[in-house]
């Protein structure tokens, strides 16, 4: 089990590392060449600069795999942890291509907590599949706890970093950076641990 769990550990740092570097690298590339780097991480149609849009639109496709990869593993195995991921990872998807939590700050809240819970009904269907099964109890918890605290943070930055930026004397535009690219490692995550499990079934 201390292998396994161990082993986890190390598969999610790899993701999250590598999506972390990626992103980071993509907005400095675009930062170099004279491009706006924060365009690139909102959604295309708030802006009209070139790659406006680019990690976003990655990111939707990604979370959109993912959710076509837990239905699958749904329509395999019949499990309902796979359906609430599915269904979560559908949600998140339509939310970010309709920009649904933007339109105003209660809506912003209660979509915020409706993503909450999804999440914690899906946690908490895996965390039980642990338990029940002979395998270790941390393979899905791990993956599971890095993604809820990448959108966390996310959030956090989201809510927060305006009345941060000035208190501290910081550009606002950094917030996007705060708030976007802890994003999308929990998404390069999520469809990690989808297309994994989605493996894992198929098997």
């Amino acid at each position: 089990m201390l292998v396994d769990r161990f082993s986890s550990v190390i598969k999610t740092s790899i993701v999250a590392i590598s999506a972390g570097i990626v992103s980071c690298i993509t907005l400095l590339v675009l930062y170099g060449l004279g491009y706006d780097w924060a365009a690139a991480l909102r959604d295309a149609s708030l802006s009209e600069k070139p790659f406006a849009g680019l990690i976003s639109d990655v990111g939707i496709v990604m979370t959109s795999v993912a959710a076509l990869a837990a239905f699958s593993a749904y329509q395999k195995s019949k499990q309902n942890r796979f359906l609430s991921l599915a269904i979560f990872c559908f949600a998140f998807a339509i939310d970010d291509y309709l920009m649904i939590h933007e339109r105003s700050k209660v809506l912003e809240l209660a979509m915020f907590a409706c993503f909450g819970v999804l999440f914690l009904v899906v946690y908490l269907q895996f965390a039980r599949a642990n338990r029940q099964s002979d395998g270790p109890g941390t393979v899905f918890v791990i993956p599971l706890l890095a993604i809820g605290a990448s959108f966390a943070f996310s959030v956090i930055a989201d809510l927060g970093y305006v009345k941060f930026a000035e208190l501290a004397g910081l550009p606002r535009r950094l917030g996007y950076a705060f708030e976007d690219i802890p994003k999308f490692i929990g998404v390069s995550l999520l469809l990690s641990f989808s297309v994994g499990e989605w493996f894992r079934v198929r098997a």
